[in-house]
């Protein structure tokens, strides 16, 4: 009976740690680290952008970056959430940003993806059609950002932007 509870215990837990694999560094507590991140996230990119514009808004929690090089635009999406808060109890939690989504062209999203989230073996197979939403192409990573389970996507926007998108 004990190995059968065993059983039941570890095989769950077994299969959803090969499934989902952790991407901590996608969530944040400070606003002022959020540059910092979006630099690093730009590193495989394959042509080097200038820091173009911050936006957050601690209102409605809302976090933007952006980069340009020429005319081609690299913008980062960035929420808050508030972790362990509650307002019955009073207790204020713990604010944390969320990478929420990245858009930009093709061949500078692409090596992104392959060292952030998951490795398409070329650029090719990337741009396989892969069930998306009509007709898009789209490729999926199941993550675990700071404790929360999120699924990513990697889909093209039919107008040659492409984006990387945490939900």
């Amino acid at each position: 009976m004990k190995k059968l509870i065993m059983l039941l215990i570890l095989v769950p837990s077994l299969l959803i740690g090969q499934e989902y694999e952790k991407r901590d560094f996608l969530c944040i507590n400070d606003t002022n680290q959020i540059k910092h991140l979006t630099d690093s996230l730009l590193e495989p990119a394959s042509r080097k952008f200038v820091f173009d514009s911050k936006y957050i808004n601690k209102n409605n929690g809302i976090a933007l970056i952006s980069y340009h090089l020429d005319d081609i635009d690299m913008t980062f999406h960035f929420v808050r959430i508030i972790k362990g808060e509650d307002l019955n109890l009073e207790i204020k939690g713990t604010t944390f940003y969320f990478f929420r989504d990245l858009s930009g062209k093709f061949l500078d999203i692409l090596p992104i993806w392959n060292k952030y989230f998951d490795s398409i073996p070329n650029k090719e197979d990337a741009l396989k059609q892969n069930g998306g939403f009509y007709n898009q192409t789209e490729w999926r990573k199941k993550v675990i950002i700071n404790g929360l389970f999120r699924e990513c996507l990697l889909t093209n926007n039919r107008d040659g932007y492409w984006r990387i998108s945490c939900y």
